[in-house]
């Protein structure tokens, strides 16, 4: 894939160079924040041994399709796909406002704070429904917020 900005070059050339903070860890992959250019991605990755099974590193790139088929404001976007090394990525948009596990707080939230939260989600899981996309694993650690909430 390549739009008209050379963004999958930027990748490329960022792939080994570019200043990375892991900020979330999962089963199969690690997610980092990365610069290129002159903005904020998320830098999906593979671990060990995933980045070795081909039946990982090839949903990872059904991930990034599937991505590319969703239209949604409350979506995060797929954005490229690609190999550094031995190492499957997925680069997806980064949103500013965090996860929804970080805005949780003891005791719960408010109840209008919270279906300000979930309206959009809930928006979202719909829209993806309609066009036969079930996410597996909905938890607040992979909800993202932006910065309004």
């Amino acid at each position: 894939m390549q739009d008209s900005s050379g963004f999958i070059q930027d990748i490329q050339s960022s792939a080994s160079s570019a200043p990375r903070r892991r900020i979330a860890s999962g089963g199969t992959s690690d997610l980092f924040l990365e610069t290129i250019g002159n903005r904020l991605y998320i830098r999906k990755v593979l671990k060990d041994p995933y980045r070795l099974d081909p039946r990982f590193s090839d949903l990872l790139v059904r991930e990034f399709e599937t991505g590319q088929t969703l239209d949604h404001p409350h979506i995060v976007r797929t954005l490229d796909w690609g190999w550094e090394g031995s190492r499957p990525y997925l680069v997806m948009a980064w949103l500013e406002g965090g996860s929804l596990s970080q805005q949780l707080q003891p005791g719960g939230l408010p109840l209008e704070r919270a279906l300000a939260l979930l309206r959009p989600w809930f928006a979202a899981e719909q829209y993806a429904h309609s066009r036969g996309v079930v996410r597996s694993a909905l938890k607040p650690d992979t909800v993202m917020l932006t910065r309004s909430g």
